[in-house]
């Protein structure tokens, strides 16, 4: 049987969502002035940047900052993923180098190297504060990877301590063909989305009573398709929605769905719309929340 030697009565998961996990900011501010303090908190892909600066100490108010002075494109270094993928292609068929044991990986649309740099310098600078809780996917074994500071964690596999933190957040945001995944030995990390988009069950196993999920995704219901590459992407979504639909289903979970703007790199103002929006959510279930997390269980 899985235990925790400490039981934790609110744990936070935040979800995956590429810039729109600005959204999380404004969640993280909204709870504080509400009095709402997570024991630990979770996160897949962007959210696991959100809940490990949280987790390092940095304060939504601090956070607010970083979106207002985010670098945008200056974090985006090509990768030219298919002349990287056509010289790891002779690489391992040239005679002079079949011998080489050391796995050389052809990159992602985006190397990743400035992003990590931006990462490792935020959370060098901090210890954690708080148990956190980061899920990546290792392709190797296709099976989900937790990566946590907490010295309460359950003891079940697949579980590590977080030795490198930005290489572990970075693991968790590479989605795979657009970021480089990560070596992480034995692991080759990529997106935790792909197993769980919302992190709810890391923190059940991890005590948590009551698990406050903020869901970044939500299913086109106005969706038009006119082409086919329309239609293959539709069924991707429908398949994300049911990992969605499993990470929180329970009467334990309640879902924070905020109605954010689609952002891209190039719209980065977004963010700050985002990060409102999450507020605006968490106020407007201020009362259901309130009733939430002061029931017995």
């Amino acid at each position: 049987m899985v235990q925790s030697t400490k039981i934790r009565r609110f744990g936070l998961a935040l979800s995956g969502g590429t810039l729109k996990a600005a959204a999380h900011v404004g969640v993280l501010s909204a709870l504080e002035d509400l009095g709402f303090h997570p024991d630990c908190i979770a996160g897949t892909s962007a959210g696991a940047i959100v809940a490990s600066l949280y987790a390092h100490g940095y304060r939504p108010a601090e956070m607010q900052q970083m979106i207002i002075k985010f670098p945008g494109v200056q974090l985006l270094d090509y990768g030219f993923p298919l002349l990287s993928s056509l010289l790891n292609y002779w690489r391992y068929r040239l005679p002079a180098l079949k011998g080489q044991n050391e796995l050389t990986l052809a990159y992602g649309l985006i190397r990743g190297k400035k992003l990590y740099h931006y990462l490792d310098n935020l959370l060098k600078k901090r210890a954690a504060r708080m148990p956190y809780y980061v899920i990546a996917t290792d392709l190797w074994t296709g099976k989900p990877i937790t990566f946590t500071n907490d010295p309460a964690r359950p003891c079940w596999p697949d579980m590590n301590d977080i030795q490198k933190p930005a290489a572990v957040v970075m693991g968790s945001c590479a989605l795979p063909g657009i970021l480089t995944p990560v070596t992480y030995s034995p692991y080759l990390l990529a997106d935790g989305a792909l197993r769980h988009y919302v992190p709810v069950d890391v923190l059940r196993q991890a005590g948590c009573r009551r698990i406050v999920a903020v869901n970044l995704y939500r299913l086109d219901q106005n969706w038009q398709p006119q082409t086919f590459v329309h239609v293959l992407v539709r069924s991707l979504d429908i398949l994300l929605q049911e990992t969605v639909d499993q990470d929180t289903v329970g009467k334990d979970v309640m879902v924070l769905q905020p109605s954010i703007k689609e952002i891209s790199w190039l719209s980065i103002n977004h963010m700050r719309v985002n990060a409102v929006a999450g507020r605006v959510e968490v106020y407007g279930q201020a009362d259901r929340l309130r009733s939430f997390l002061s029931s017995p269980d």
